[in-house]
């Protein structure tokens, strides 16, 4: 991908502002970044990053996307079986020695730095790099930050493809009504707060977030405070029961949940709605789809008589 210094900057300086970035490195050249307090770091201009280890499997997956999976030399236990590179553990857990060994560049996380991490970047001038996906611009912007760092081929492609999609299922929905969503997450009725990618995703799909406490979280609803949120449609994200039948004892019990919310517009007008594509709660280059997912969920008359995989 080829990104004019300018552009760099004008990255760099939305991640910056957006809350995306946070890292070790201290001075760099070309890419600026937000300063940490862990001791300054190997300079490394733009693209020059080749060997990172990704201690987020959100983040692995984006590099793997953009083309840069040759830059990744090891990857967190929690990382999908698909991706074949050693697991070091994650940030709680991750060898010193193991991390030596492998010599990375940078190491990519999506919390606070451990006291190993800070370690690495103090004693043994190995950085961190802390790259959020809260929110859905987010995504999008350390879409591009990864892409610069390692000059991977296929960002400008992944890129378009989100924005694509994010445009055309805005133009289907433009002329509908916007429905109040909940989306729910799991065992639990675990909610996407405001100020998630999550939400922002229904907001893109014609939808309304219903869930307004929990800034940038999910938090616990019980039935009372569903009632009382009187939502339009339910989206019930079954990722825990995996592949489970649709008719399976466990897909029928969390079906006859939600039909104990008598009272609510969305279990009364028919509109709960119990997926396991446990994607849609997962960032990545995926969201232009998961937009066109949760289009149809909320607005199936937007939709009729087309097949659900165009």
């Amino acid at each position: 991908m080829s990104v004019t210094v300018l552009g760099v900057f004008a990255i760099a300086l939305a991640a910056v502002a957006a809350g995306v970035v946070a890292t070790s490195v201290r001075r760099v050249k070309v890419i600026a970044a937000s300063g940490g307090d862990a001791g300054t770091a190997r300079v490394a201009a733009a693209g020059q990053y080749r060997r990172i280890i990704s201690l987020s499997p959100a983040l692995t997956t984006m590099l793997f996307d953009i083309g840069a999976g040759d830059r990744v030399v090891a990857v967190s236990r929690f990382s999908p079986p698909r991706i074949d590179r050693p697991r070091v553990g994650d940030a709680q857990s991750l060898s010193v020695e193991d991390i030596l060994r492998l010599k990375p560049d940078v190491i990519l996380i999506q919390q606070k730095p451990t006291p190993r991490l800070e370690l690495l970047a103090g004693e043994y001038r190995i950085p961190w790099m802390d790259l959020r996906t809260t929110r859905l611009v987010q995504i999008k912007l350390t879409l591009l930050r990864l892409g610069d760092m390692t000059d991977a081929p296929r960002t400008a492609e992944v890129l378009g493809g989100i924005e694509a999609d994010l445009l055309r299922v805005g133009q289907r929905v433009a002329d509908l009504g916007r429905p109040r969503v909940l989306l729910a997450v799991n065992t639990e009725v675990r909610a996407a707060g405001p100020g998630t990618f999550v939400s922002d995703l229904v907001e893109a799909a014609g939808g309304v977030n219903v869930v307004q406490i929990g800034e940038g979280t999910y938090p616990i609803l019980n039935k009372e405070m569903i009632l009382n949120l009187r939502p339009d449609v339910i989206i019930d994200v079954a990722s825990d029961l995996g592949d489970q039948d649709a008719d399976s004892p466990a897909m029928q019990r969390r079906r006859e949940f939600w039909k104990t919310l008598s009272g609510c517009p969305a279990v009364d007008r028919g509109q709960v709605h119990v997926v396991q594509d446990g994607s849609i709660t997962i960032p990545g280059s995926h969201v232009g789809r998961t937009a066109w997912t949760l289009a149809r969920l909320i607005h199936p008359e937007a939709f009729a008589g087309e097949d659900a995989t165009q």
